[in-house]
């Protein structure tokens, strides 16, 4: 999972990124990325996020934190 997060992250960034990587706060997503990202891992993942879950921003400030939410959302 983190490996395939790490690669769409790097894909829509156009550059590797790290783990602790912050992707908001650095202004490497901006609201349309951050769109796309949450697209494509409902997508990728078959998941479809809550409206609460999506305005937690913190959920998507770095790839550490997406592992966490995803790994709670495919068990469910």
């Amino acid at each position: 999972m983190k490996g395939r997060i790490l690669k769409i992250c790097g894909e829509l960034c156009c550059k590797e990124i790290s783990m602790e990587e912050e992707l908001i706060a650095t202004g490497l997503f901006d609201s349309f990325k951050l769109m796309e990202l949450i697209c494509t891992l409902e997508e990728e993942f078959d998941i479809i996020f809550l409206p609460e879950e999506i305005t937690e921003l913190d959920h998507f400030s770095c790839v550490d934190h997406m592992v966490e939410l995803l790994s709670k959302k495919v068990r469910e």
